[in-house]
C-alpha cells in the first residue's frame, strides 16, 4: 500500500514531491520490516528518486508503542550531496569560471585544468 501511495504521489506531483515525503511502516514480522525499506530504497534507486524520510519500525500497531524496534531509518539529508550533471547551469558557471581563471600564455595554466 505505501509503494502505491509513492507512486500516487509522484503521478499527482513529479519526482520532486517525493523529496517531501517522509514515510513509516510497522510490522509485526521481522521480515516484512526488513522488506519494506528494500522493496522502497531499491526502487528509489532504479529511478533516481529522493524520498524525504524511511521509517521502518518491527513491531504491533496495536501494541505500546514503546516497545517497537527501528529496523530502518533513512534520511535524504544524511547523504552526500548528489553530483550534479555537466549541463547543469552550476557546473557550466564553474568550468568558464575556471577555464577563465587559468587561461595564461604558457602551457602549464592550460595544464592545470586537467
Amino acid at each position: 500500500m505505501l509503494l502505491a501511495a509513492l507512486n500516487i504521489i509522484h503521478q499527482k506531483h513529479g519526482p520532486e514531491s517525493l523529496a517531501w515525503v517522509s514515510l513509516t511502516g510497522i510490522d509485526i514480522d521481522r521480515r516484512c520490516a526488513r522488506m519494506f525499506p528494500v522493496q522502497v530504497l531499491s526502487g528509489l534507486f532504479v529511478h533516481q528518486f529522493q524520498l524525504g524520510e524511511l521509517v521502518s519500525y518491527r513491531g504491533n500497531t496495536l501494541g505500546d508503542p514503546a516497545e517497537w524496534s527501528t529496523v530502518c531509518h533513512y534520511s535524504r539529508r544524511d547523504l552526500p550531496e548528489q553530483p550534479k550533471p555537466a549541463d547543469h547551469p552550476i557546473v557550466k558557471k564553474a568550468v568558464a569560471e575556471a577555464i577563465i581563471k587559468h587561461t595564461t600564455n604558457d602551457t602549464t595554466g592550460q595544464l592545470a585544468l586537467f
